[in-house]
């Protein structure tokens, strides 16, 4: 796998993980006219449940993924790629609606913690060189 391949997965890496810390910057600055009203807490279980499924899910499907790339005689850059974009984007789909909530109502420590665990996974998913060869 060449340089510039690597190169163009971590950019794609770096604009997934940029769109939820720009979010939450802006979600933190932004004054509340009122006080926030507060929501079922259902909404809370249910973006836990989003952390506790669907994350696990969507690294389960970029180790397959990776898994077919091995196998193969000549391993390809494309189920690297298709890999880590799905399970960045379910990490950024967990941080994202987590936020919103947060957003609409207040910041609960559940919701603090999905924000924290998705963008930590996704910072720790940060793409080598090595994950194929």
């Amino acid at each position: 796998m060449g340089e510039r391949s690597i190169l163009n997965l971590r950019i794609i890496w770096g604009a997934l993980i940029f769109g939820p810390l720009m979010t939450l910057i802006v979600l933190n600055q932004v004054p509340q006219q009122q006080p926030p009203a507060p929501l079922h807490p259902t909404v809370d279980i249910i973006c836990m449940a989003m952390l506790i499924v669907l994350v696990p899910v969507g690294f389960l499907v970029r180790s397959i993924f990776l898994r077919r790339a091995r196998a193969e005689a000549a391993p390809s850059l494309n189920a690297l790629v298709v890999g880590n974009v799905i399970f960045w984007s379910v990490c950024e789909g967990t941080c994202f609606t987590s936020m919103i909530v947060a957003f609409i109502s207040s910041w609960t420590l559940p919701l603090k913690l999905c924000v924290a665990a998705a963008l930590l996974l996704q910072f720790l998913s940060f793409p080598r060189q090595p994950q194929i060869a």
